[in-house]
């Protein structure tokens, strides 16, 4: 994923040309990826997201025992500066 993020949240393009910007919460991707787990529809996982603040996606909210692994642009706190 590649877009404009913020402090817990990454943001999607609008569904049409000139509507609202759409949100993903942390806790709406971490409630997805656990899904996922419980379901089985996935061996391992990797997630990339460049935007900024995207390390707080999941700093300190991602289980340990599930196998994903996730790489960010930037920590919990900066801009990723299109890195």
């Amino acid at each position: 994923f590649f877009d404009h993020g913020g402090v817990h949240m990454i943001g999607m393009p609008p569904a049409r040309k000139w509507g609202a910007m759409r949100y993903v919460t942390a806790n709406q991707l971490l409630d997805a990826i656990t899904f996922m787990d419980a379901s089985a529809m996935y061996g391992e996982m990797i997630l990339y997201i460049e935007a900024c603040e995207s390390g707080s996606m999941f700093n300190g909210l991602l289980p340990k025992n599930i196998s994903v692994w996730a790489a960010t642009a930037a920590d919990p706190f900066h801009s990723s500066y299109a890195s």
